[in-house]
């Protein structure tokens, strides 16, 4: 008789078996777990199409908190305002609205006509200043956009270049070239700008000014010294530039007496 039928080698006894199997069973868990693991992690850092988790993440985490503060902030709002940054309005209005805007947020779409309300309502007694903050990890377009107003505005017509923005919604590189066709650019002058990126700088520095101020995303909006996070209605927008109003009154007031 062999000694191999009188004592089995381990893993061919019952528990043994058992054991291996077992175990296998735990391997291939494993490796499903880790898999998805890897998938969810790609997903986060990769995925920006419609309903993606990173565009989900970036861009709820900041619009379900709408919220309306006096910046505490060492650096006033106002020293943040570059001699570049397209702005509309007298220079002498009471109230100065400074907005960082993301052309392909989908949250500045949805307050753009809201805010245009605005813009139109206030027009004699507020001053625009408009400030590029394109959050390229989630908006592939945003940069693009941003880079396309930016040579716009070189040929003044960086407003009109923005409503047309939002009104299409459209950013690939071949609808930024028809927009700046059909708002009257110099094309030749515009491709020349936009291909060499030459107002990426500007760009930069509003993206710095923004974080300085403490902006988390977009729209964000400083009313003189008062954030606007995030989408507001109309009758918020109302009370805020009404009080701020009062307030400058009050203050050239006071001077007058003292």
């Amino acid at each position: 008789m062999q000694p191999d039928a009188i004592n089995p080698p381990w893993y061919k006894t019952h528990g043994g078996i058992v054991f291996l199997v077992l175990l296998s069973i735990v391997l291939i868990a494993v490796i499903i777990f880790l898999g998805l693991v890897g998938f969810y992690i790609w997903k986060i850092k990769y995925d920006n199409a419609d309903g993606g988790l990173a565009k989900k993440f970036a861009s709820n985490r900041f619009t379900q908190t709408n919220t309306i503060e006096n910046t505490q902030t060492d650096i006033p709002v106002a020293t943040t305002i570059q001699a570049y940054n397209p702005t509309r309005g007298a220079k002498e209005a009471p109230i100065t609205i400074v907005m960082f805007i993301d052309f392909e947020c989908p949250f500045c779409r949805e307050d753009y006509p809201r805010f245009q309300k605005i813009v139109e309502r206030y027009a004699p007694v507020t001053r625009l200043i408009f400030k590029q903050f394109p959050i390229a990890a989630i908006h592939p377009n945003s940069m693009n956009a941003a880079n396309a107003a930016a040579c716009a505005q070189s040929q003044g017509k960086f407003w009109e270049y923005y409503e047309r923005l939002f009104e299409t919604k459209t950013l690939e590189k071949t609808d930024l070239l028809e927009h700046a066709q059909r708002v009257g650019l110099a094309l030749p002058a515009f491709t020349q700008c936009f291909d060499s990126k030459k107002y990426q700088p500007n760009i930069d520095n509003d993206l710095a000014d923004g974080q300085k101020l403490g902006v988390r995303g977009t729209p964000t909006y400083f009313v003189n010294q008062t954030k606007i996070e995030g989408v507001v209605d109309e009758e918020i927008w109302d009370k805020i530039i009404l009080e701020q109003i009062r307030s400058t009154k009050s203050e050239i007031r006071n001077n007058n007496q003292s």
